[in-house]
């Protein structure tokens, strides 16, 4: 669905993101699935969970469905979540699933501050942050979570070889080949380059490592998509 020349790319235009978004990264669920297991093993009474760029509100909406209808009364826990969400096309639509359920309509930035966190997620979030300030907004993410916490980040990756690169994204191209066509898929690459800019998988575990995190392990990864728990000591 080509858009036109000179265009950035926008999470606007994008009718029914929960149904786009695996069509774009391949095991998209499969990694959901394992973060809500982790998600669910990480998180503690009383505390809050945060997901930076929760779009529509999906994945916490599921934890906070899950743990209200917990039948085994010693694992109920009491959460306060919140998803941090700037796009109006999103948050227009954002239906929470309870009351433990809370949005604010800002972008996280280095100032954003996070209290009581057992757990903090970011999905395929940080890659649009302008680079400057991701080392900033994870300092703040090691410092608002509890001991023990841990922050799972998905992200998009560049390799470290120029040929394992090129090997990979052609991997990707054709698997998005299975449900755009090439100029679709060429288009909107053009359009992402603008607002999209990956680091190397050294490059985001040095910013853990700056931060504070001395724990931390990639648990999935498919071609140039990679995710990473981090848990503080």
């Amino acid at each position: 669905m080509a858009q036109g020349e000179g265009v950035a790319f926008s999470f606007s235009a994008i009718d029914n993101f929960d149904v786009h978004i695996p069509r774009e990264i391949r095991g998209y669920d499969i990694l959901d699935r394992i973060v809500c297991g982790i998600a669910d093993a990480l998180i503690e009474d009383g505390t809050n969970v945060y997901d930076i760029g929760c779009s529509t509100g999906r994945f916490i909406n599921k934890l906070a469905t899950d743990l209200d209808n917990e039948a085994d009364v010693s694992r109920k826990r009491i959460v306060t979540f919140i998803g941090f969400e700037p796009n109006g096309n999103f948050t227009s639509k954002f239906i929470p699933a309870n009351d433990s359920v809370h949005i604010r309509k800002e972008k996280v930035t280095p100032a954003t501050k996070f209290e009581n966190a057992s757990l903090i997620t970011s999905i395929f979030t940080l890659q649009f942050v302008p680079t400057h300030e991701r080392q900033g907004i994870i300092k703040q993410i090691y410092e608002g979570l509890n001991r023990n916490g841990a922050f799972i980040w998905a992200e998009k990756v560049l390799a470290s070889d120029p040929k394992i690169e090129t090997l990979l994204t052609a991997q990707h191209i054709d698997f998005k080949r299975e449900g755009s066509s090439a100029e679709d898929i060429l288009d909107k690459d053009r359009r992402l380059r603008a607002i999209m800019r990956p680091l190397g998988t050294a490059a985001n575990y040095k910013m853990l490592v700056d931060a504070g995190f001395t724990r931390q392990e990639t648990f999935w990864r498919v071609n140039n998509f990679m995710a990473i728990l981090a848990i503080k000591s």
